[in-house]
């Protein structure tokens, strides 16, 4: 049966803010532990065994733009597709794993999808959110929350 939302959570926990949304993703989980909800890490391509996919699919990520560490964008994928990208920390990188899934699968294609990230202030001190990027995950936890309750 096919949920009507999901969680994915992206990043990578090992780079301290940019763990943020793998964060996001188990508070999530243990606040709707019979829902849809999978912390994929930095390999966004393992949603394909996940499927049957959400009806509709809310990705949370992190992001540096220059805005305020902390700050809550929430982007058209469009856009995030226009950003500028390092294939470094996540094999593609985010736009070119997207750009894969979105031309190779239709189911991925059929879900509607909004993307939510958080503005990191450091990604060297491992294990560790630092306290303005976890204020800002913690007001996006309670947003998610109450929206999807």
């Amino acid at each position: 049966m096919q949920a009507d939302w999901g969680i994915v959570g992206l990043g990578n926990p090992l780079a301290g803010d940019d763990g943020v949304g793998c964060w996001l993703a188990e508070r999530l989980r243990k606040t709707f532990p019979s829902r849809w909800i999978h912390d994929l890490g930095a390999d966004l391509l393992k949603i394909q065994a996940l499927q049957p996919y959400p009806k509709q699919l809310i990705l949370l990520d992190a992001l540096r733009s220059g805005a305020k560490p902390g700050s809550l964008h929430y982007l058209s994928e469009e856009k995030l597709l226009q950003s500028p990208t390092t294939a470094a920390a996540h094999g593609f990188g985010l736009k070119g794993t997207l750009g894969l899934l979105r031309q190779t699968d239709d189911a991925f294609c059929n879900i509607k999808r909004e993307w939510w990230l958080i503005e990191v202030e450091q990604i060297h001190q491992p294990f560790v959110l630092s306290p303005t990027v976890q204020a800002g995950a913690e007001q996006l936890f309670k947003q998610l929350t109450k929206q999807l309750q």
